[in-house]
């Protein structure tokens, strides 16, 4: 997974195997990302993915024109 995120705080990706699991949060698996330098994140899965789901979740800045927002999901 890669993501460029360079105003970002950290960065997760949520995998799960199928959209059934988004209604039971506990079988999603997260996994935080690690920042490069060039501002992208970054994190390699040692498994098959192939027809997983999966979702990003980020923090940075608050403001107003910040774009991140705490509530979102």
């Amino acid at each position: 997974f890669r993501l460029f995120a360079p105003r970002a705080q950290w960065v997760k990706v949520g995998v799960f195997a199928s959209l059934e699991s988004t209604k039971t949060p506990e079988l999603i698996e997260w996994h935080p990302l690690r920042r490069l330098g060039d501002g992208a994140w970054e994190l390699t899965v040692p498994a098959d993915l192939h027809g997983h789901y999966y979702w990003y979740r980020l923090d940075g800045p608050r403001g107003r024109f910040s774009g991140f927002d705490p509530e979102f999901n």
